[in-house]
């Protein structure tokens, strides 16, 4: 068969457009997208711009071509595919640029915060300064040509706020199960969330340390080996969340319930852990104290590390109300009940610091209980410390 048309190197391609018109913003980029549709297909996708008054000339309402092939470009590209498909024909596509790889890191970087969905200050998204040392970028000409790229060929945007995501969280995850999780993946996920957690750990930005606590929690059911591998990444770190004690729970359940001070990852260093880089945390003290009374008995507030001073400590540094309710259940198990409330670290005695620190419910319904147990309901509302004083009191602070 004869084509009465022959083909025509992309150069001829835009000396044509030019004889019949149109003008161009940026060569290059023209070139860019003509090598994607050719010549001869691009004219049926320019119908919508050209002036109808001259029909057989194609410049006219929009007389730029590269403004025209921008439009169109993606418009082709995308025709009769899943999104998956246009997603992994872009990441194939950045693969044989020049320099590409590093564009692939930066996506990678971006979805891995991405797809951590909500943190305690909210969304999680990649900040623009985290992934210029996440790419080891300083030269703010190459940053910029890489955030082109993005936005450009690969559904990326920036924001005011320092941020860089995806336009979907949708998108996110493709991109990320692609490159992470493929039959053979293209990047590395731990290499990758240990450079985050490294940045992060080093980070000022408060949603920064949002990441720390979420990455282990976020992979706990989905892979564990992963999680388990990157909370001790984070603790090496000096981080130690409360999303951290599930895999404590963890060492619990596979009896490594090891010894403090040595024994590495065992769930007595993990606690110890714990209180030296988090002790505000009111959450450690209930969880550690229950911990040890399962493995011995009550302890003593002189002896370090044993439920008695676990509580203590809690009541000193981080007193919540569900600590002074543990802590005085767990001595009256012992019939460590107290005279009164003068008996140091007796039920009673813990009662009353709880009524006097942190008021509660459940503070009142425990105390009422060892009193109407114990015969001391009281003659009225009058009698101090009785079970009638306690609830009259207890209704007053908490009605």
């Amino acid at each position: 068969m004869n084509y009465s048309k022959p083909p025509i190197d992309i150069g001829q391609q835009i000396v044509l457009l030019k004889k019949r018109g149109l003008s161009f913003e940026d060569e290059e980029k023209a070139e860019h997208y003509l090598s994607n549709i050719s010549f001869y297909r691009l004219r049926a996708y320019t119908y919508p711009f050209q002036n109808t008054c001259r029909p057989n000339k194609m410049y006219g309402i929009l007389s730029c071509i590269t403004y025209i092939l921008q439009i169109i470009s993606p418009i082709y590209a995308t025709q009769g595919k899943s999104f998956d498909e246009i997603i992994i024909d872009v990441l194939n596509k950045i693969l044989l640029w020049e320099g590409g790889e590093l564009t692939i890191n930066a996506i990678g970087y971006i979805v891995c915060f991405e797809i951590l969905g909500k943190g305690k200050h909210g969304i999680i998204y990649c900040q623009e300064t985290i992934l210029k040392k996440l790419l080891n970028i300083t030269n703010a000409n190459q940053y910029l040509v890489i955030k082109k790229q993005l936005a450009e060929e690969a559904f990326f945007q920036g924001s005011l706020t320092n941020v860089i995501n995806t336009r979907n969280s949708n998108i996110a995850k493709i991109y990320f199960d692609y490159l992470f999780y493929d039959a053979t993946p293209i990047l590395d996920k731990y290499a990758f969330y240990y450079d985050i957690i490294r940045e992060a750990s080093f980070s000022k930005n408060i949603s920064a340390k949002d990441v720390l606590g979420i990455i282990p929690q976020y992979f706990f059911e989905k892979d564990r080996e992963l999680a388990i591998q990157l909370v001790k990444d984070a603790i090496s770190y000096g981080f130690f969340w409360n999303t951290y004690y599930e895999y404590i729970d963890e060492e619990i359940n596979a009896k490594n319930i090891g010894s403090y001070n040595f024994e590495e990852y065992s769930a007595r260093w993990l606690y110890e852990k714990a209180f030296k880089i988090n002790s505000r945390d009111p959450m450690l003290y209930t969880r550690w104290a229950e911990f040890e009374l399962n493995q011995s008995d009550i302890g003593d507030i002189r002896l370090e590390y044993t439920p008695r001073w676990i509580f203590y400590m809690g009541m000193k540094i981080a007193p919540f109300v569900n600590l002074f309710v543990k802590w005085a259940n767990a001595e009256i198990r012992v019939k460590n009940l107290g005279k009164n409330v003068d008996t140091d670290y007796s039920a009673r005695w813990i009662c009353k610091q709880g009524m006097d620190l942190k008021p509660s419910k459940d503070i009142f319904v425990t105390w009422a209980n060892i009193e109407v147990n114990a015969r001391n309901i009281g003659m009225d509302i009058n009698d101090e410390y009785s079970a009638r004083w306690i609830c009259d009191y207890g209704i007053n602070k908490n009605p």
